[in-house]
C-alpha cells in the first residue's frame, strides 16, 4: 500500500484551472518587475547622458541675461526717428503695401426663396462700403432645387478687407470668403 500512495503524491494533471493560475501567477511576476524596473531605473543615469548634461549646463552660463538685450529697441527706435524727419517721397516698400491688392469673393447668404436674397442684397448694397465692390445673385442647383446666393465682390487691401468684415459682422451679416486672389 505504501507503494500506491508514493506514486499519488507525485502525480500532478493540468486542469483548466490549474493552467489559468499558472499563467495569472506568471502575469503578476511579470507586471511586478516591471514596476519594479521603473522605480529602479530612475535612480541610474548612465555616463553618456551624464556627459550631455554637463555640456548643457556650459551652455547656460554663456547666455546673456535679458537686461542686456536692449540693442533691437535702440535700432528700433532710430528707425523711427528717421521715418518721422524723412517727409520725403516714400520707400518703396510702403508703395508696395499700398498697392498690394485683392480680389475678394465673399458669399453673404444662400436662400431657397429669391425675395429673402433680395432683400440682403438691398440691406448689403444700403451699407454704403467705401471700397470697389459689386453686389450681385447667383443661381445654383442644389439636390434638383434651386437656391439663390448672394455674393459680393470687393477689391481692397487686407486691412480693407478686415474692416470690411467689421462692418457685416456689425449688422448681424453671416458670411464667408469664397475666393481670393491678388490683383
Amino acid at each position: 500500500m505504501d507503494k500506491k500512495k508514493t506514486k499519488n503524491l507525485f502525480s500532478w494533471q493540468l486542469t483548466p484551472i490549474r493552467i489559468t493560475c499558472i499563467v495569472l501567477i506568471f502575469f503578476i511576476g511579470m507586471c511586478w518587475s516591471f514596476i519594479l524596473g521603473i522605480f529602479v531605473g530612475r535612480g541610474y543615469k548612465p555616463p553618456f547622458l551624464e556627459i550631455e548634461n554637463k555640456k548643457e549646463i556650459k551652455q547656460d552660463e554663456n547666455i546673456i541675461p535679458s537686461e542686456e538685450l536692449t540693442f533691437l529697441d535702440a535700432l528700433r527706435k532710430k528707425d523711427n526717428l528717421k521715418q518721422d524727419k524723412s517727409n520725403s517721397f516714400p520707400t518703396t516698400n510702403s508703395i508696395e503695401k499700398e498697392e498690394d491688392k485683392f480680389v475678394y469673393i465673399y458669399q453673404c447668404g444662400s436662400f431657397k426663396n429669391k425675395k429673402d436674397a433680395e432683400s440682403l442684397k438691398l440691406k448689403l448694397e444700403k451699407l454704403s462700403l467705401k471700397y470697389k465692390h459689386e453686389i450681385y445673385l447667383e443661381e445654383v442647383n442644389i439636390k434638383k432645387e434651386k437656391w439663390t446666393r448672394v455674393m459680393m465682390k470687393i477689391i481692397s487691401t487686407k486691412q480693407e478687407n478686415e474692416s470690411i468684415q467689421d462692418t457685416l459682422q456689425k449688422n448681424n451679416i453671416t458670411f464667408f470668403i469664397k475666393k481670393y486672389s491678388k490683383l
